[in-house]
């Protein structure tokens, strides 16, 4: 059984086992055995990626090359590669399974087992491994970087050549001119040569980083910095926008100073760090939100139990008037009510949340529903003051669609309780309407309308429980996400249209037709 806190304990390890490596053999001599002692894998191997092929670049035992086991894992998870982008894959071998990570654009490593990882731990070691390929990475980009820099200095005669061999976009200019650019740096910014020589270097780069070229330029004409190398943005002619990692420098071009610059592109690697960071972000929220979520919840459990149990026990004192008796027994039921509620409510995001939640789909008359919507709601909106109506924009023999029938009741009835809810006194009206090939669905109320801060926030899971609300009367909060995620799983979309202390409009809308 793997400790929960493995991620932890092996990010630490991998960072510190290789910190100070910048050569990706080391690296890996360094890191693979940690994956062999740390998950009890009996073969490791690391297949990266060049060109459209996929050759070995460590194998640990040896001895694994000589097996025809290991040649058809090896040849399966690349050709699988080629086809997929799956974070990770694995394959079932006689009394033996193989897992192929993504080591981020680098390649893939494979891990060997006689037992299969527990679910957990398979998600776990992605991030984990694909840290391995971005460090891999950077430490090919600077041998790469380092390839680039020592051909600039075999000689002006063979300059051009060397330029032009090289997988660096590079260019050379003067007084903010290019007057030079290789093959690569063609192919990157999808100008050609001569389209190249017209450019100023200021229009190849994005707004951010415009200054930055003269700043580096200046720096190596007055005082010879040794600060040569940044990360910026480039624009190419079809005005996508790449990362670039840059080196400047000076050279003599034509027997006068001119500045170089060499480049390699790391939108990849950016983006890569940028959905570790997101991922992060996004874990620790959902850890918020879950965390209020479930003290919100023992709140509301906690309530209406307790007006069962004291309820019940009021109900045993002696010589109790009817009045009284009816009175506790109501107040009983509408707890249990109020709890029954909450634990189905509970039940269904559990089953979404998990991906349990199944559709059976059915001819529905929409026109019924909206009946039934409105003998079910008269009486509750009554006692508030609340005028209920109904719009229906079909006829009953046009008013037939194909969807789940409790989940498309349970949407609308979602809607109406949180309108009844939020609304004081004045009107509610439960309707839909043609949109082009789609049929609108609406509930509109005058109540205290949702604050603009919370709109986009109000159909997320967990939520709820995380904003104050001044306004909110019992209740858990969960239906508006449940029938967010039922309105997406049927192929529709939901949405909000609201104003403060005026009323809002819950829209949500399926294809239609007939």
């Amino acid at each position: 059984m793997v400790k929960q806190n493995l991620q932890t304990e092996m990010l630490l390890e991998l960072v510190f086992s290789s910190y100070n490596e910048i050569n990706e053999k080391t690296i890996l001599k360094k890191s693979i055995p940690l994956y062999l002692r740390k998950l009890n894998c009996f073969t490791a191997g690391v297949l990266k990626k060049e060109n459209s092929s996929f050759n070995e670049s460590l194998l640990i035992p040896y001895v694994s090359k000589k097996s025809k086991e290991w040649e058809h894992v090896k040849a399966y998870f690349s050709n699988l590669s080629q086809k997929a982008h799956e974070p990770f894959s694995q394959l079932l071998v006689e009394n033996s399974i193989y897992y192929a990570y993504n080591l981020n654009t680098y390649g893939i490593l494979i891990l060997g087992r006689k037992k299969p990882f527990n679910e957990t731990l398979t998600f776990e070691l992605y991030p984990i491994i694909n840290q391995l390929g971005i460090k891999l990475n950077q430490a090919y980009e600077k041998k790469q970087r380092e390839i680039a820099e020592a051909s600039l200095k075999e000689g002006e005669l063979r300059m051009r050549t060397l330029l032009n061999s090289t997988a660096a976009s590079i260019l050379i200019y003067r007084n903010n001119k290019i007057i030079y650019a290789n093959q690569a740096a063609e192919n990157f910014t999808g100008y050609n040569y001569n389209e190249l020589l017209n450019l100023s270097l200021k229009e190849l780069i994005h707004t951010d980083y415009k200054n930055i070229i003269d700043r580096f330029y200046f720096k190596k004409i007055k005082n010879n910095s040794k600060e040569k190398s940044f990360e910026a943005k480039i624009i190419k002619k079809n005005d996508d926008i790449k990362w670039v990692d840059v080196n400047v420098g000076l050279i003599n071009w034509d027997g006068n100073k001119a500045g170089i610059i060499s480049s390699f592109d790391i939108t990849k690697r950016k983006l890569a760090e940028q959905n570790l960071i997101n991922a992060k972000e996004e874990a620790e929220k959902s850890e918020r939100l879950k965390s209020a979520f479930l003290a919100n919840m023992s709140h509301e459990i906690r309530t209406p139990m307790n007006g069962i149990i004291g309820f019940t026990d009021l109900l045993k004192t002696p010589n109790l008037s009817e009045d009284k008796r009816e009175k506790y027994i109501s107040i009983i039921e509408k707890s249990g009510d109020r709890m029954l509620n909450l634990i189905n409510n509970i039940i269904d995001i559990s089953k979404i949340e998990a991906s349990l939640m199944r559709i059976t789909y059915s001819n529905v008359n929409i026109n019924e529903q909206l009946d039934n919507l409105y003998n079910f709601f008269k009486l509750e909106a009554h006692k508030k003051q609340i005028k209920l109506s109904i719009t229906k924009r079909l006829p009953n023999s046009e008013s037939i669609i194909r969807t789940d029938y409790e989940k498309f009741y349970a949407i609308y009835t979602n809607l109406v309780k949180n309108a009844i809810k939020y609304t004081n006194t004045g009107t509610i009206e439960i309707g839909y309407e043609l949109k082009n090939t789609n049929l609108q669905f609406y509930v509109k109320d005058t109540g205290i309308g949702v604050p603009t801060s919370r709109q986009k926030a109000i159909f997320e899971r967990f939520i709820q429980a995380d904003i104050e609300d001044a306004n909110a009367t019992q209740g858990a909060g969960l239906g508006l996400s449940i029938s967010k995620a039922y309105v997406e799983m049927l192929g529709g979309k939901i949405w909000l249209e609201s104003t403060p202390t005026k009323g809002s409009t819950f829209y949500f809308s399926f294809p239609y037709s007939y």
